[in-house]
């Protein structure tokens, strides 16, 4: 992984080898016009492309195909199928409940009696996995879009990101494994005998009590595909600054702010208005960085703390317990 990597993943770019197996199932051009048809030519033939290209592309024939699974189930999602489920889920008693209702929803495109997900309950955990269904003309894609939406609705239904404890993909692209740890909050493996998410059952626990309409998160037509919409363009940056400030202890919002040419306050206004808050960023980027060094460096605990910027390991620990549900150390063993 290179330096900027270990420094922290800003926003991933993706192989286009990774991309290639997206967009292979869309070799029927006939479908899609000359002029989409040419771009898709064109990007997969670069080495890499940004996340905003793969964005523009994932929209551009979700519109020409009208079906929001781009042609990967045997029956099209249609436009706006998406916005349902949302509405549906929103009204959930609880997580679990908001879990079957997705699997059902999908298993509508799918052939037959077919179901789109199995869930198995192995204390601590959760185990959601992705069945294998006949029509499904994209693996990557398929596997991709449905284990990330699915965390995207659960981070969106609980008004706290939701990171995985594991996640397992069928398909190789281990070029894209650490683009995947920036998406799903834990490194991927690839190549194995089911794809699946592992969360822990503590999640099944959390409230469901989103920021945000079901209408305003269904807008968000990438909701399958990141965890950053293409309309949080200030919280990446106040994302990237703070995760780049952390080991020089320059990450206060003060300093933050005067980056970004405006006041304090200026700032604060602007994040509630995206549902957010400094304090709430700064939380996401001290989480996702503690369990990226923790499982990456050979760095104490201790050495973890500091650079996360807390002062006493104690205070380091109790927040990364609740992050996680471990203790720092055991949850580096117990992954390793």
């Amino acid at each position: 992984m290179s330096k900027h990597s270990q420094d922290y993943l800003h926003i991933p770019t993706i192989p286009s080898d990774f991309l290639v197996q997206v967009v292979s199932h869309l070799e029927q051009r006939n479908r899609l016009s000359e002029s989409l048809c040419a771009e898709i030519d064109r990007i997969t033939g670069a080495d890499k492309i940004s996340m905003a290209q793969y964005i523009d592309l994932y929209e551009r024939v979700r519109n020409e195909l009208q079906d929001e699974s781009l042609g990967v189930f045997s029956s099209p999602v249609p436009l706006g199928g998406h916005g349902a489920l949302c509405n549906m889920l929103q009204f959930s008693p609880n997580i679990l409940t908001a879990i079957d209702h997705y699997n059902r929803f999908y298993s509508l495109f799918l052939p037959g009696d077919e179901t789109l997900l199995s869930v198995e309950h192995e204390s601590p955990y959760v185990i959601i996995s992705l069945n294998r269904v006949s029509g499904i003309s994209s693996p990557a894609l398929y596997q991709q879009s449905m284990l990330l939406s699915l965390l995207k609705l659960l981070s969106w239904l609980t008004a706290q990101r939701v990171a995985a404890e594991k996640v397992s993909f069928e398909f190789d692209a281990t070029p894209f494994s650490a683009e995947f740890e920036y998406l799903f909050g834990t490194a991927p493996t690839f190549s194995g005998d089911r794809a699946s998410i592992t969360l822990s059952q503590t999640v099944l626990e959390y409230p469901i009590t989103p920021k945000i309409s079901a209408d305003q998160y269904a807008s968000q037509s990438t909701f399958n595909l990141i965890y950053w919409s293409v309309g949080d363009d200030l919280l990446k940056q106040v994302y990237s600054m703070i995760a780049s400030g952390l080991s020089l202890h320059e990450f206060d919002v003060v300093t933050v702010a005067s980056l970004l040419n405006v006041s304090r306050h200026t700032l604060a206004r602007r994040l509630k208005k995206l549902g957010s808050s400094y304090g709430e960023v700064l939380e996401r980027v001290r989480r996702d960085k503690a369990m990226h060094l923790l499982l990456t460096t050979a760095m104490s605990v201790d050495d973890v703390a500091s650079l996360l910027g807390y002062a006493e390991i104690g205070s380091f620990s109790r927040a990364f317990k609740q992050w996680t549900g471990s203790a720092p150390a055991h949850y580096r063993e117990e992954r390793r």
